[in-house]
């Protein structure tokens, strides 16, 4: 299992499981998705379990912190299928607890220090490639300092809305200065601007990135899809970068979403 720093580890293990996912969970409610959660009853908060006080309120599964200062654990089994890659959660921000902030997800970049509330697309088998098809792990959450606000967990083929990461040359764990970051960003509904700002998991905008410090992306079908791309400068990152990873922030105007997230399996050469 690689190492992808404390707020990207991967903290899920692999379990084998007979009784499969909870009942509350939708399977296959259509062919691009392999299961979705949402949280319309009191019972949807059964299906996970830790050191959280979890509750149903508002259709949004309510995740608080029972101190300000411990990372506090929330987990559950999930199904792992080669075919549906991508986790998707979307989290709004709730109350603030004081004291230290930040989260953690596996598969997902956590952030030291703040919160990044909207909708965040994660490529499992990046962060996760020594699991097998057919096998279930624990999906874990960590938060502390704020009440938290889910809307939804699902696991997807193409994601319809979401902003996607990929490498050039492919399957690097370490980036070097002319190694290519390739940026997607789908919107179902469109938009008119999409932009991407680069941060690391500290919460400090990358330095270095380009002259303007963040990445323009262009659309060729109304909006709908976004590529973009950045090439590894000397000066990325400077120290900074060190062995955190990163977070891609998507800034969308004109359309439904205002803010999408990624983040990565990789680190950058400072």
């Amino acid at each position: 299992m690689r190492n992808f720093s404390v707020y990207i580890a991967v903290l899920g293990f692999t379990i084998l499981l007979s009784a499969g996912l909870p009942a509350e969970i939708v399977r296959n409610p259509d062919a691009n998705t392999l299961w979705n959660e949402i949280f319309a009853t009191p019972d949807d908060a059964k299906t996970w379990g830790g050191s959280m006080a979890l509750k149903v309120a508002d259709d949004r599964l309510m995740v608080i912190p029972d101190n300000v200062t411990d990372r506090c654990c929330m987990a559950r089994p999930i199904e792992w299928d080669d075919d549906y890659c991508y986790l998707q959660f979307d989290y709004a921000l709730g109350n603030p607890l004081g004291g230290y902030k930040g989260t953690c997800i596996t598969g997902c970049a956590g952030s030291d220090g703040g919160y990044f509330p909207g909708l965040w697309t994660s490529n499992l088998k990046e962060f996760c490639p020594q699991h097998k098809h057919g096998e279930e792990f624990y999906l874990k959450a960590y938060v502390y300092g704020a009440t938290l606000r889910f809307k939804f967990f699902r696991v997807v083929k193409d994601p319809e809305d979401g902003l996607l990461v990929t490498t050039e040359p492919k399957s690097k764990e370490i980036l070097e200065a002319g190694d290519k970051i390739k940026f997607k960003a789908v919107l179902k509904d469109g938009a008119k601007d999409v932009t991407v700002t680069v941060l690391n998991t500290g919460l400090w905008k990358m330095g270095g990135i380009n002259a303007d410090g963040y990445v323009q992306l262009a659309s060729e079908d109304k909006g709908r899809i976004w590529h973009g791309e950045l090439t590894v400068g000397k000066g990325f990152g400077a120290a900074e970068i060190k062995s955190a990873g990163l977070i891609f922030q998507a800034n969308v105007l004109g359309g439904k979403i205002d803010k999408m997230y990624t983040s990565n399996p990789w680190s950058i050469k400072p």
